[in-house]
C-alpha cells in the first residue's frame, strides 16, 4: 500500500499529457502535450524524485525522456504529427520508468519489517505452545533446554531484525519450526490422544506429512554449517537418504489409500530425520 500512493501521484503527473488510445492526433493536441510533457520531465514530481535519488540509471533515462522530447519538437515542426505523438509518448514512458527507479527502498525496508513483525507473532505463539506440552510431559530437563534454545532464538532475532531483518526472519523462522517439530514428536506415539485428534487414517497420514516436511526444513536451517565438516555430511547424508526412501513407500502406499501403513512409514522417515539432526549435536525430542 505505501508504494501505490507515490506510484498514482506519478500517474497523476503522467495522465494529462498521454493521448487517448486511437485518437488520431491533431495540431492542438500535439501542442497541449509538448507543454505537459515539457513540465512533467523538468518540473513534475516525478522529474524532482529523480533529482533527489541521484541514480545514474534513473538520469539516464531522464535524458533519453529530454532527447525524446526534443525529436517529438522536430517532428511537429515537420509536420509529422504522429510521429511527434509517438516521440511525447516515448518521453513520458522513459520519465516514468526513471521515476520508478528513483523510487527511495523505505518501502522494501518496511515490507521486510513488517513480515518479520508477523512472522515473530506466530513464533511466539507456537513457543506458548511448545511451553505447554512440555509442562504437561514433566518439563524434563532436555525439553526444557529446547525451549530455551528457542527462546534465544527468538530474543536474537529480535535484537538483529531492526538493522536486518533477513536475518532476523530467518531465525524466527528456525524458531518456528523448532518448537513446531518438537510439539509434535513429543506428542508423537500418544494413540489415546491422537484417535481423538484424527476423524481417519487419512487425516493422520496427512498430519504425519507435515510433521516429516517441518523436519525437513529443520535439517536445511539447523544442519546447513554443520554439514560443512565431510564427516558430519556423510553422516546426516545416510539419515537422509533412508528418510526419502521411506518417505517413498509412504507416499506410494497412500496413492493406493494404505494410510495405515503410510502412517508408520511417514513416521519412520520423521525418526531419520530426527537421527540426522541429533547425529549432528542438536537436541530435538523424538
Amino acid at each position: 500500500m505505501n508504494k501505490l500512493i507515490p506510484l498514482l501521484a506519478l500517474l497523476l503527473d503522467v495522465m494529462p499529457v498521454l493521448a487517448a488510445p486511437g485518437a488520431p492526433p491533431d495540431a492542438a493536441s500535439i501542442e497541449r502535450q509538448l507543454k505537459g510533457v515539457a513540465t512533467l520531465i523538468e518540473a513534475s514530481s516525478a522529474a524532482r524524485q529523480i533529482d533527489a535519488s541521484g541514480k545514474p540509471e534513473a538520469i539516464k533515462l531522464r535524458e533519453q525522456a529530454r532527447a525524446a522530447y526534443a525529436r517529438a519538437q522536430l517532428e511537429r515542426q515537420a509536420g509529422d504529427l504522429p510521429a511527434a505523438q509517438q516521440s511525447l509518448n516515448e518521453a513520458s514512458r522513459a520519465l516514468f520508468e526513471g521515476a520508478r527507479l528513483a523510487a527511495p527502498p523505505e518501502d522494501k525496508a518496511k515490507r521486510q519489517q513488517a513480515e518479520f513483525a508477523a512472522r515473530l507473532g506466530d513464533a511466539r505463539a507456537m513457543l506458548d505452545a511448545h511451553r505447554r506440552v512440555v509442562a504437561d510431559k514433566g518439563g524434563q530437563a532436555d525439553a526444557q533446554a529446547l525451549v530455551q534454545k528457542v527462546e534465544k532464538l527468538l530474543a536474537d532475532a529480535e535484537r538483529a531484525a531492526p538493522a536486518d531483518a533477513v536475518r532476523g526472519l530467518a531465525l524466527v523462522e528456525q524458531g518456528y519450526h523448532l518448537s513446531r517439530a518438537a510439539i509434535g514428536n513429543l506428542r508423537a506415539g500418544e494413540t489415546m490422544v491422537r484417535s481423538l485428534n484424527f476423524a481417519n487414517k487419512e487425516e493422520e497420514y496427512r498430519y504425519e506429512q507435515d510433521r516429516h516436511e517441518s523436519h525437513t526444513l529443520l535439517v536445511q536451517l539447523l544442519l546447513k554449517e554443520k554439514r560443512d565438516v565431510p564427516g558430519v555430511d556423510r553422516m546426516v547424508q545416510g539419515f537422509l537418504d533412508k528418510a526419502m526412501h521411506l518417505r517413498a513407500e509412504a507416499e506410494a502406499k497412500a496413492t493406493v489409500r494404505d494410510f495405515g501403513a503410510a502412517v508408520g512409514l511417514m513416521e519412520d522417515a520423521t525418526r531419520e530425520l530426527v537421527r540426522a539432526i541429533r547425529g549432528a549435536g542438536v537436541f530435538i525430542p523424538g
